[in-house]
């Protein structure tokens, strides 16, 4: 059997078993409404959306883990932390199951044209946002420059995501909507000055992202790129780096 046969196979596999994960989904979420055991079914349901999510990637459906990592920062946002639900957020994370179900139905007939569900992904975005600003952030937060941009951004009050791939960051920018990158140079897949020139260039990214402002952090300020495609802020690896990064994000939020 060829490759191209078994990823197929595991694709059909993946779509047939979705329904019946998203109602065991359904069911977790009425099961937080009624109190019981909130945190072991609010754990089992995040276990279950990151789930859906790693498994959406490994075969494709890029959309399907978009509307899981915004649903996953949903949930570690506004309800990880507490010992009940409120109504406002069920209905947020009933959204998202619906929308997973209608990507669902587009995926099982061959259709591939995701624009509504991805308008309808920003518009439940904009249900649960507050006035902060959204990151997307590409590279390590372990190290030590890491710890500073995670206590800055939170200190700054802004949400934000992590990822160490690229390809990950590129399939986020694609489908949702952020404010902000903040990339490190030294990415396995893409630079981070190739992923920032990437976005700047390809109109068709920034459908999502018009107004996106970019951060790249390097311990080599020479970028040798053309000065259209540049960063927005270049913050080097210094003992001035959290200075020099508090200066950007507060022009970025004074801008936004």
């Amino acid at each position: 059997m060829s490759t191209t046969n078994i990823l197929e196979e595991l694709q059909q596999s993946y779509l047939s078993n979705l329904p019946a994960r998203l109602e065991e989904m359904e069911s977790l979420v009425l099961e937080l409404e009624k109190g019981c055991k909130f945190q072991e079914n609010f754990e089992a349901l995040y276990r279950n959306v990151h789930s859906i999510k790693g498994s959406g990637g490994t075969y494709g459906f890029t959309i399907i883990s978009s509307i899981c990592h915004q649903l996953e920062d949903f949930l570690s946002d506004e309800i990880s932390d507490k010992d009940n639900i409120e109504q406002s957020n069920v209905n947020i994370i009933f959204a998202h199951i619906d929308l997973l179900k209608e990507t669902h139905d587009l995926l099982i007939h061959g259709n591939n044209r995701f624009s509504k569900i991805e308008t309808k992904l920003h518009k439940i975005k904009q249900q649960t946002s507050n006035p902060k600003l959204r990151a997307l952030i590409i590279g390590s937060m372990n190290n030590v420059y890491g710890q500073i941009c995670s206590q800055i951004l939170h200190d700054a009050n802004i949400q934000y995501s992590t990822t160490t791939s690229s390809i990950t960051a590129i399939q986020r920018l694609l489908h949702e909507q952020f404010d902000l990158l903040i990339t490190s140079r030294e990415n396995p897949e893409l630079s981070g000055t190739a992923l920032i020139a990437a976005m700047k260039l390809d109109k068709k990214n920034k459908k999502n992202n018009l107004s996106i402002k970019s951060i790249l952090i390097t311990s080599n300020p020479k970028l040798e790129v053309p000065k259209e495609l540049e960063p927005d802020y270049v913050i080097v690896k210094s003992e001035y780096f959290s200075k020099k990064l508090s200066e950007a994000l507060d022009n970025i939020i004074t801008e936004a």
